[in-house]
């Protein structure tokens, strides 16, 4: 039961990124520039530069590969007999996903997710957009409109993306550009 948990958590965290829908006051990648947010870059520029949405969303279009996944939070919630086996459990799982699946978040906001399991390839497309103050990325799937998911950006520099979903448990997914 508690394998089949973790295999549903870490197939919620990724189906989560992939599907989604537009909240009101979202824009799309091709909408209205609102004015900044503090989303740091790299480049030695400190946490607390503003950085235009517009920038964000140029960091953000590209292909990124998961690189790692931490499920902490979600174990930390578990009884604590149950944590040492789930921690086992996850790391197992995890590390079947790693390298596994990608998201290219394409300039005219939609997306592309890939992932390979077992010798099959899914594949999911759809739309993203980014918030007025670059914190939230959205994805609403084409397989499944009524769903959205958002997902609060953690990290974002030209070699990072973080990303962080209450409705996947709080894991923290982490990807890095595909090369």
């Amino acid at each position: 039961m508690k394998l089949t948990y973790i295999v549903l958590a870490i197939s919620a965290t990724m189906f989560m990124v992939s599907c989604n829908d537009m909240q009101k006051g979202d824009t799309n990648v091709q909408g209205t520039e609102p004015t900044t947010t503090d989303i740091p870059k790299t480049g030695g520029v400190a946490a607390t530069k503003q950085v235009p949405v517009r920038e964000l969303k140029h960091m953000i279009a590209k292909i990124w590969v998961i690189d790692e996944i931490d499920a902490s939070a979600m174990v930390a919630k578990l009884p604590k007999e149950d944590q040492e086996q789930m921690k086992k459990t996850i790391t197992e799982n995890i590390s079947k996903v790693k390298g596994n699946m990608t998201f290219e978040f394409k300039p005219d906001g939609s997306f592309t997710n890939i992932t390979k399991n077992a010798g099959q390839e899914i594949k999911n497309e759809g739309s993203w957009t980014l918030s007025d103050d670059g914190k939230l990325l959205t994805t609403v799937s084409q397989r499944d409109k009524s769903k959205k998911s958002d997902a609060t950006i953690i990290k974002l520099t030209e070699d990072a993306l973080e990303l962080s979903s209450k409705d996947a448990g709080d894991m923290i997914m982490k990807f890095i550009p595909k090369e």
